[in-house]
């Protein structure tokens, strides 16, 4: 990560051959040796790769407002049309009163011979998730061999909202470069984060570049001009943070704005400063005023239960049931209204906890705000802090010098553990008079999915089994998170899927409204194996916990997180058919990392006319450095292996 300043920035525009001198990309019209490309050299297997980006981003005096406008242009050569995602979604952001605006929308697809242009009646605007919402669309007659082109323009009043410009993304890139006029009333830090390195980064002054009607006086502008070539693909997969971390961009955050009028507000503070202004300047701080309104909202026979810890558990669990989470993120600046959220049973992640936070306080608990980025908004700065780095509020509770991080916008999560989303190393703890700190969100309890089965098989090759499934913590709340949104039936007809299509009946669901409680499933089961003549083959993993390999690249720049440790456990106690001997069974062993943070155990044992087989992996450790990451796939690979290719192989008497 590199931050600079306009200062600091070498002028290298005129003298860089990165600079594709007397290259002019205009839209519309792509160069004949573009349309004969067959492959990109740098990145042969590429599906696709973006021969062109660019971005303009300037001030705008807009209907008495000031807007940031961005102008997009990308141009695209497809070699896989069947790997290509054609469709491309353009997130902005919908305000109470005001928000984000993309016109000037145009794509088009170029084939040999023929241009396909897309029609307006084609683009979509749908809600995303809170105040986000996406226009997508789709390339027409996307093939192989064809050249895209899309441009836009995005206005948006949010001046903290100065868009990233990725540099890196999951597609190879020729040329990316963005070109930034800012008006002087706006101080940003720029940073480069990533590891690629900038081929051009230049900044000069511009005098009186930016008007507004009404006003004499002129603003100067820093005008900006950042490029990369030949960027390689980011390419993302399981159990990592967000890859804001890691990828090639500049991120642009507002330090420092003057309005017109000559006032000054301060974005970027130290801590010690926000500690000590916390309660006069912060909007959320104003919300802890309603602490007997969420006091008299708990039931009385909540508050009147004498245990501290019990008493806690009964009031988060009430918040949790009573609203229903509608996935608006937190943002310092935005209205809340806690009380109207309790009455509509419905609010943002800052209503419903804040709420919560409230009846604690009220109630006489040692509870206190804690802001978080999450896991996809990226890691927040520890030096520079700025609230706008920060999406999602918990609850802080102390009980008897232990701590319990709460959300109760998620109605499936237990009593002290955060969502997935919300696990992204720590989140800042603000004591209202004292010093705000760190506080660490990282789970050490492990989630446990433990398999037992008892089975007999028959002469006929027939197997019958009862099976005991049982889930803790992460993996009981994604477990009962499936079960409310699927009708039974429907249940067992996914789960005989994921059982490899095995019959399933009987299915009896313990604690599943019990949060707190392990969820355990028991039911019957039935498996026809393979009989060839006199022989039986049998693969005693009834439940395959991977099916294929989540790490499959050859190498990997950015660390392994689990978010969690995991444990998986499979146990088969299994009676053979007495005319039957055995002819084959599989080896036991075992398999770990070099510091046991991650093993895989596997042992067999042979008894009379029974087999019992037992199955452990656990990943201990919740972040790996990439120097891990080999061993790790090969745990992957070896514990996929066990699975699948464990055979007994029983022969008639």
């Amino acid at each position: 990560m590199r931050i600079f300043s306009s200062l600091s920035i070498a002028f290298l525009l005129s003298l860089s051959s990165f600079a594709q001198p007397g290259i002019v990309h205009e839209f519309g019209k792509p160069f004949p040796s573009e349309m004969k490309m067959e492959k990109y050299d740098k990145d042969p297997a590429a599906d696709a790769v973006y021969l062109y980006e660019r971005g303009d981003v300037y001030f705008e005096a807009i209907e008495n407002r000031i807007w940031i406008v961005k102008e997009y242009y990308a141009k695209i050569k497809v070699f896989n049309s069947l790997k290509f995602d054609g469709t491309i979604g353009i997130p902005f952001r919908v305000g109470n009163s005001i928000g984000e605006r993309i016109n000037s929308l145009e794509a088009i697809t170029h084939n040999e011979g023929t241009i396909d242009r897309l029609s307006i009646e084609n683009v979509f605007s749908s809600h995303y998730q809170g105040r986000w919402h996406i226009k997508t669309f789709a390339f027409p007659n996307l093939k192989d061999g064809s050249i895209l082109e899309y441009r836009y323009k995005l206005a948006s009043p949010y001046h903290f909202a100065f868009e990233d410009w990725e540099f890196q993304s999951g597609y190879p890139k020729v040329y990316s470069e963005l070109h930034a006029k800012i008006n002087a009333n706006y101080t940003y830090r720029k940073t480069l984060i990533g590891n690629l390195k900038l081929d051009v980064e230049s900044s000069t002054w511009q005098k009186k570049c930016f008007f507004v009607d009404g006003f004499v006086n002129a603003a100067d502008c820093e005008v900006i001009h950042l490029a990369m070539s030949d960027i390689p693909a980011f390419i993302e997969e399981d159990f990592m943070l967000s890859k804001k971390n890691y990828a090639s961009r500049i991120s642009f955050d507002l330090i420092k704005y003057i309005n017109i009028y000559g006032e000054t507000t301060i974005y970027s503070r130290t801590w010690k400063y926000i500690d000590e202004n916390f309660e006069k300047e912060n909007l959320i701080h104003k919300q802890l005023n309603k602490k007997n309104f969420f006091k008299n909202k708990v039931p009385a026979e909540i508050v009147k239960i004498e245990n501290t810890l019990e008493r806690a558990k009964k009031v988060f669990s009430f918040f949790q049931n009573h609203f229903t989470w509608n996935d608006y993120l937190f943002r310092i600046d935005q209205d809340i209204e806690l009380k109207n959220a309790f009455t509509n049973k419905t609010g943002s992640v800052d209503e419903i906890n804040l709420s919560l936070l409230n009846s604690l306080l009220g109630l006489g608990y040692k509870a206190h705000i804690m802001l978080i980025a999450t896991r996809d908004k990226g890691l927040p700065s520890d030096l520079h802090p700025n609230f706008y780095d920060y999406n999602y509020l918990v609850v802080r509770l102390e009980i008897d010098n232990k701590v319990y991080l709460l959300d109760a916008t998620d109605k499936f999560m237990p009593f002290g553990f955060l969502p997935f989303r919300a696990l992204n190393y720590h989140g800042r703890v603000f004591n209202y008079n004292g010093v705000s700190f760190w506080q660490d969100t990282r789970v050490y309890q492990p989630s446990v999915h433990q398999i037992n089965v008892i089975a007999k098989l028959e002469s006929d090759g027939t197997l019958q089994g009862k099976v005991n499934e049982r889930l803790t913590n992460y993996d009981a709340r994604n477990r009962r998170a499936t079960l409310s949104n699927l009708s039974l039936p429907n249940y067992i007809l996914k789960k005989e899927k994921i059982f490899n299509n095995k019959i399933i009946t009987n299915l009896e669901v313990y604690h599943q409204f019990d949060n707190e409680a392990p969820l355990v499933e028991r039911f019957d089961i039935q498996i026809d194996n393979k009989s060839l003549e006199d022989k039986i083959i049998v693969n005693p993993f009834l439940y395959n916990f991977f099916n294929q390999n989540p790490l499959t690249l050859n190498e990997r720049s950015y660390p392994i997180n689990f978010g969690y440790p995991r444990t998986y456990i499979y146990q088969i106690s299994m009676e053979l058919p007495d005319n039957y001997e055995v002819l084959e069974i599989p080896k036991s062993k075992s398999y770990f990392l070099i510091d046991n943070s991650m093993e895989i155990r596997f042992s067999v044992e042979k008894n009379e006319n029974k087999m019992d087989l037992i199955f452990v992996m656990k990943v201990n450790g919740i972040e790996y450095p990439t120097e891990s990451y080999e061993g790790i796939k090969d745990l992957f690979s070896h514990s996929i292996d066990i699975q699948k290719n464990s055979l007994i192989i029983l022969k008639k008497k």
